[in-house]
């Protein structure tokens, strides 16, 4: 089980509360720069963040875990909505991460990001609480059925 430090907390919040601010229905028009998002974390630059601020040390591995998190849980990588201000794409990492994660990216790790996009926005922008629960319950069901093979691979050994 993946635990998230206080930092990561805050940015989880931080990408949560991006994508419930926006209107558009444009999943792009959610995605927000590194920089973009270290303000939203530590906007007087106050913090014990130093990863915030350019040149962002750490903060790859942090909204990796953050994506780690919420796929745990049974919901799309959040982190999808950072990307690079230059490319509007996230960088090579992502796809990585989700390849790490189990995901089928294949060649198109472009059409991976967008399609994780595409669905960390429906999910978070929804109001149907039945969305959200049945996600935890994918995840919970799936581990019983582990356990459930588990126990019976020793019953029979």
């Amino acid at each position: 089980m993946i635990t998230l430090t206080p930092f990561e907390h805050v940015l989880r919040r931080a990408l949560v509360d991006r994508i419930g601010a926006s209107d558009s229905p444009d999943p792009r028009e959610h995605c927000l720069s590194y920089r973009r998002l270290g303000l939203l974390v530590d906007p007087d630059a106050r913090s014990h963040y130093p990863m915030t601020r350019p040149p962002f040390r750490g903060l790859n591995e942090a909204l990796g875990h953050v994506s780690m998190y919420e796929v745990e849980h049974g919901r799309p990588m959040l982190t999808a909505i950072v990307v690079n201000k230059e490319t509007g794409h996230p960088g090579t990492g992502f796809a990585r991460l989700g390849r790490h994660l189990g995901f089928d990216v294949g060649d198109d790790e472009d059409g991976f990001w967008r399609a994780e996009l595409d669905a960390a926005v429906r999910f978070w922008k929804t109001e149907d609480v039945v969305l959200v629960v049945d996600a935890a319950l994918d995840v919970l069901m799936t581990e019983l059925g582990s356990i459930r093979q588990l126990v019976r691979k020793m019953a029979a050994g």
